[in-house]
């Protein structure tokens, strides 16, 4: 059995019946005709935010346990990481949050004019096809990938260099979460100045941290984490591995999603497609039965 989203809400249409049914629903209705674009649209856009969100929350997370992984291997299995531990905490709390929710709440895979006109694309939701047991693990295997990429580019960029262990894993970190922004940078359909703002903004409040937390604390040891970050900014090492990684670490993904959208495109796809053609979505409609079998498109009206 496939893994899938299920989500039971009440929908209750005001009428003269009384409010007691209306206050406990979950969305109340003025009209019967307001059921179609609260289905159709709404509907499908939860499910795909929904889905596609969890996938990410999995992505993420995966991503930063295998890197502190992978850094046990060389470390003795001692548990010792190679970050302070505020960026432990903060990683989920604030560095990756504000992006994913915001994507979450308005991310939208194709505009509600044609899920209006197409009725039949609210069944990808329906039959569970965006979150499936094959997405689960294949994300999961590309969040493995990635952590690999992040680990070893810059384990090979200090390869026998004079660097501590802070600068080292500092380089690592900032590599992973600009990784991951872009990661979700190029899993959205949708763009508004509060998706820049929160995926940018996430990666400057990152870097204000690093230097604020860096740059004002120190204490007695061997591993002090004073100026790190300040000095290791400084370095061509830790700029060529920040635009390395998420170069190299993010292939795979581009070239999945070019080669699905050309050759095997899903049904929503192929929409978003044919709404940029010359024959309008009506046209489709009225020649094939199901709005979902659309004509094979002509190269010249392609669009990825």
């Amino acid at each position: 059995p496939e893994y899938s989203l299920t989500c039971c809400n009440f929908v209750c249409v005001q009428g003269n019946e009384g409010m007691q049914a209306v206050r406990a629903s979950d969305f109340k209705l003025g009209r019967f005709k307001f059921l179609k674009r609260l289905l159709l649209v709404h509907g499908h856009w939860c499910y795909d935010r929904l889905a596609n969100m969890i996938l990410f929350f999995f992505y993420k997370n995966a991503v930063f346990v295998f890197l502190l992984f992978w850094y046990q291997i060389y470390n003795g299995w001692s548990s010792i990481v190679p970050v302070e531990q505020f960026f432990l905490y903060l990683y989920n709390l604030v560095f990756t949050a504000l992006p994913p929710m915001v994507a979450g709440i308005a991310d939208q895979d194709i505009s509600d004019d044609i899920l209006m006109r197409s009725p039949k694309l609210y069944s990808q939701g329906r039959n569970a096809k965006t979150y499936t047991r094959l997405l689960f693990w294949l994300n999961i295997i590309d969040a493995v990938w990635q952590s690999l990429v992040m680990f070893y580019v810059s384990f090979l960029a200090y390869y026998d260099g004079d660097v501590g262990r802070l600068e080292f894993g500092t380089t690592q970190n900032t590599a992973c979460v600009l990784t991951v922004l872009l990661h979700l940078a190029v899993e959205m359909h949708f763009w508004t100045w509060v998706h820049h703002f929160t995926i940018w903004g996430s990666l400057v409040v990152y870097f204000a941290w690093a230097l604020f937390y860096h740059g004002l604390f120190q204490y007695p040891g061997k591993d002090n984490a004073y100026w790190v970050m300040e000095h290791t900014i400084t370095t061509g090492r830790f700029w060529f591995c920040i635009i390395l990684t998420p170069a190299i670490a993010l292939v795979p993904r581009i070239l999945a999603h070019v080669i699905r959208e050309v050759y095997f495109p899903t049904p929503v796809q192929m929409a978003r497609q044919v709404s940029g053609a010359v024959a309008p979505l009506d046209h489709i409609a009225a020649v094939h039965d199901d709005p979902l079998e659309l004509p094979a498109l002509q190269p010249s009206s392609t669009i990825l």
